[in-house]
C-alpha cells in the first residue's frame, strides 16, 4: 500500500539536505522514476518541482506498451492497471473514413494521480520531495549549484549531479547548453464529459482539417474522455489551421460528433509544446548534467507519445549514475545507453510522422494495411515499439505489402 505523499515547503528543508548526491528538477514521470531508482540505490536524492501535487497536466493521459514494460520493471505496473481505466484497442481512422486497429491493452489514467502516485513511490524509497522552482543552476568542476525558490524560502542547493526533468518548455535545458528553444508540435487537450456512448478504444482522427497532425478521443471511465489535437506544423514544414480550429475539425469528425453534439469540456482546454525525436537536442548530458523526459525531446515522433520514453530515459540516468559511482563519467555512460537503446527507435518514426503529415498518404496506408494481413501485423509490432515505422509508413513497404499480402 502505497504511503501518503509526502512534498514539503522550502523553508522545512534541513541544512543537511542542501548538499544531496544528486537534484533531480521536475517530479513528472522522468523525474520521479529517475529520483525513486536513485534512492533506491543508497543515494542521497532531492526531488523538487515548482508545483503542488497533485497537479494538472496536458497529456493524453494513456499508458501503453512502452510505459508498462518500464512499470513492470518498477513493479508498478499492476497497481498502476488497477488505478485506472482498461482499454481493448487502438484505432486510427483516415480522412477517407478507412479504419486499422491494433490491440491492447491499454491503459487511461489522469495525469495528476499517476504522476502524484510516481512521485509517492519516490518518496517511499528515500527521496525527500520538495516544492520549489529551480531558477538558475551553475556547473562547476565538482557538480552543481542551484538555486531554488519556493513560497516561503530561498535556497542554494550543491549537488553531485543534476537530473533535468523540467519539461519542454522549459528554458534551464537551453541555458545549460542541451537543447535549442525550438518545439517540433504543440497540443491543445481538453476533457469531454458526454451522454452518448463512449467507445472502448483509442480513436486516433486523421483529417484534412487535423492536418499536419491529428486528433484523439480516448476513454477515461464512465462518461469522461480526454480529447485533444497536435499539430506538427514545426516538424512538418508548413503551417494547418492554428491549433484550437483544429479541436473544432476533431469535433465536427463523423466518427465523434455524436461524442462532442452530447457533450460538454469540463474545463477551458490547455495548450502544451511537445519535443519529440530528440530532434534539437545538443547533448543528452553534459558534465554532472543529464537531461530526461521532455527536456531531452524524448517523446515518440508521429504518436507524439511521451509517458513511455520519459520513464525509460529516468530509469537509464539512475542506472548510469550508479554504475559511475562518485567519481565516474555518468553523462558519458547515459549518452552511450540512449545512443544505443533509445535513438534507434526515433529515425523511423520520424519518417512516418512525414508520411502522416499528408492526408492522402495516410488514406494510402490504412488503405493497404486493411488489404494486407503482412502489414496489419507490422502495424501492431509498430504500436508496441517492436518494428521500425518504415516497414509499413513508405512507398516501398506498401508495394511490398500487398504483393506478399499473407
Amino acid at each position: 500500500m502505497a504511503a501518503e505523499l509526502r512534498q514539503v515547503g522550502l523553508a522545512d528543508l534541513a541544512p543537511s539536505a542542501e548538499r544531496p548526491d544528486v537534484l533531480v528538477a521536475g517530479a513528472g514521470p522522468a523525474g520521479a522514476v529517475a529520483a525513486g531508482s536513485l534512492a533506491g540505490a543508497g543515494l542521497r536524492v532531492l526531488l523538487v518541482d515548482r508545483a503542488s501535487f497533485p497537479r494538472v497536466k496536458v497529456c493524453g493521459e494513456a499508458l501503453a506498451h512502452g510505459a508498462r514494460r518500464v512499470l513492470e520493471r518498477l513493479g508498478l505496473w499492476d497497481e498502476i492497471a488497477r488505478m485506472g481505466h482498461a482499454v481493448g484497442r487502438a484505432r486510427a481512422i483516415a480522412p477517407s473514413g478507412s479504419a486499422v486497429s491494433v490491440p491492447g491493452p491499454f491503459v487511461t489514467l489522469s495525469r495528476a494521480r499517476f504522476d502524484a502516485r510516481l512521485a509517492s513511490w519516490a518518496t517511499d524509497r528515500g527521496a525527500l520531495f520538495v516544492r520549489a522552482a529551480v531558477k538558475d543552476v551553475t556547473v562547476g568542476e565538482d557538480g552543481v549549484r542551484a538555486e531554488l525558490a519556493g513560497d516561503d524560502a530561498s535556497r542554494i542547493v550543491a549537488a553531485r549531479r543534476l537530473v533535468l526533468a523540467t519539461g519542454a518548455a522549459s528554458a534551464l535545458g537551453a541555458r545549460l547548453g542541451l537543447v535549442d528553444g525550438v518545439a517540433q508540435a504543440v497540443a491543445l487537450r481538453g476533457h469531454l464529459e458526454t451522454d452518448a456512448p463512449v467507445p472502448d478504444e483509442l480513436l486516433g482522427l486523421f483529417s484534412h482539417g487535423l492536418a499536419p497532425g491529428y486528433g484523439w478521443v480516448f476513454p477515461l471511465g464512465g462518461r469522461l474522455c480526454n480529447v485533444g489535437a497536435v499539430a506538427w506544423d514545426a516538424a512538418a514544414g508548413r503551417r494547418g489551421a492554428p491549433v484550437s480550429e483544429r479541436l473544432a475539425a476533431l469535433a465536427a469528425h463523423p466518427a465523434v460528433r455524436e461524442l462532442f453534439a452530447r457533450g460538454r469540456l469540463v474545463a477551458r482546454p490547455r495548450a502544451a509544446q511537445i519535443r519529440s525525436g530528440m530532434r534539437g537536442l545538443r547533448a543528452a548530458a553534459r558534465g554532472p548534467v543529464l537531461a530526461v523526459g521532455d527536456a531531452a525531446a524524448a517523446a515518440l515522433p508521429l504518436t507524439d507519445e511521451g509517458i513511455g520514453k520519459a520513464l525509460e530515459t529516468g530509469m537509464i540516468a539512475a542506472e548510469a549514475i550508479v554504475a559511475a559511482g562518485p567519481d565516474g563519467d555518468a553523462a558519458a555512460l547515459y549518452r552511450e545507453r540512449i545512443e544505443r537503446a533509445v535513438r534507434p527507435a526515433y529515425e523511423g518514426f520520424l519518417a512516418a510522422e512525414r508520411w502522416a503529415a499528408r492526408p492522402r498518404l495516410v488514406d494510402l496506408a490504412a488503405w493497404c494495411v486493411t488489404r494486407s494481413p503482412r502489414l496489419a501485423r507490422g502495424l501492431e509490432r509498430i504500436v508496441t515499439e517492436e518494428r521500425d515505422p518504415r516497414q509499413v509508413f513508405s512507398l516501398r513497404a506498401v508495394l511490398d505489402g500487398l504483393r506478399r499480402r499473407r
